[in-house]
């Protein structure tokens, strides 16, 4: 009789154990949406990856410059960007201003992590970097406005986490870095608006954003919607004169 009492009470005490132990979060290594397409196109000739779709010696692009990400998926648009590390999907944000973001990661165009060795491997990950675009000859006040968001349905990016943008200065073959913001918690969209100064008025002109983030995962997400750059624009063109779609729709 002892022997079932003891038997019934270290059942219920390793249940009681098993079943009150917290739920936990795990990152994820990868991104399975990626990789398999890339398995999937990875021996194609066409794919942008084995082509030179994304060389930078064509003729420069003229303004207006305008991505919102809705019509390209996985990769961005090869006509407007020369890498193609960022993920473009319409699932990691969070009420974005169009249908379609450019989300940043930790992640190569593989899907997978940039470092497998070191878990707390950091460091540059992600880049978008535009086509070189001619703003040499310009009517008035040049502006590049984008909105941003860390987290959104993703992992927040932490405080020594950042998002920057580069301009790219002719004169000296620089890279200039125009604006940063350390990591965060998820939070609505905000526009960003940035002028072209004189010294990057010339007609090889680039832009690009870089993310810090931890290399060994699918963490330290942050998300560009509405890339816009034309002249004529003052600081406060922050109006968005487009009618569309924000999240996934089906037939009308």
């Amino acid at each position: 009789m002892i022997k079932h009492i003891l038997i019934v009470l270290f059942v219920f005490l390793f249940c009681k154990e098993s079943f009150s132990q917290a739920d936990t979060l795990y990152t994820l290594s990868g991104n399975n949406v990626i990789h398999n397409y890339y398995i999937k196109n990875k021996n194609n000739p066409n794919a942008i990856y084995n082509s030179n779709a994304y060389s930078s010696k064509k003729a420069a692009l003229t303004l207006p410059f305008l991505d919102d990400f809705s019509q390209n998926w996985i990769y961005p648009n090869q006509t407007l960007w020369e890498d193609y590390n960022v993920y473009v999907n319409s699932s990691f944000a969070i009420i974005p201003t169009t249908y379609g973001v450019a989300t940043f990661d930790g992640l190569d165009f593989k899907g997978a992590p940039y470092n497998f060795i070191f878990p707390t491997a950091y460091g540059a990950a992600d880049t978008l970097t535009s086509k070189t675009i001619d703003v040499e000859t310009i009517t008035d006040s040049v502006y590049l406005s984008f909105y941003y968001q860390p987290q959104g349905n993703g992992n927040k990016p932490e405080a020594k986490d950042s998002l920057s943008l580069e301009f790219f200065r002719l004169s000296d073959s620089s890279w200039v870095r125009m604006w940063g913001v350390p990591g965060e918690a998820n939070h609505p969209f905000k526009q960003v608006m940035l002028a072209l100064d004189t010294s990057f008025q010339h007609n090889s002109f680039q832009f690009r954003f870089i993310n810090w983030a931890t290399l060994s995962g699918n963490e330290d997400h942050w998300n560009i919607d509405y890339v816009y750059l034309n002249d004529n624009r003052t600081h406060a063109d922050t109006t968005i004169n487009d009618v569309s779609f924000i999240t996934n729709h089906h037939n009308l």
